[in-house]
């Protein structure tokens, strides 16, 4: 007797966010493209720019401060980190300052 398997027409891949990893489902056939460009692909999945996807990971979800220092160099101060993306976006987008530049309350670096 014969049975027919139902295959799945997708795989799950884990990318990279702030603090940890998240699990999405991608197609078979963007399975290929995931392993030549994971960050690419990673973007795309949480709808960012690949700049900002790098950024947002990279800097556990915090925006650093735009502000100038008296040496010439960006602020390294940051804003909280783990923002979910839409706010890291937000705040990103707007130009964050510090406390020290003008910013509103006390921030982690």
């Amino acid at each position: 007797m014969t049975r027919d398997i139902e295959w799945s027409h997708s795989v799950m891949v884990s990318i990279a966010v702030p603090y940890g990893w998240r699990a999405f489902s991608i197609p078979f056939s963007e399975v290929e493209r995931f392993k030549l460009d994971q960050i690419g692909v990673a973007a795309q999945l949480l709808d960012m720019p690949r700049e900002d996807y790098v950024r947002w990971v990279e800097q556990e979800g915090s925006v650093q401060c735009m502000a100038t220092t008296k040496q010439g160099k960006r602020c390294r101060i940051g804003s909280q980190r783990g923002m979910r993306k839409t706010e890291w976006m937000a705040l990103d987008r707007e130009g964050f300052l510090c406390h020290v530049h003008g910013g509103g309350s006390a921030s982690q670096s």
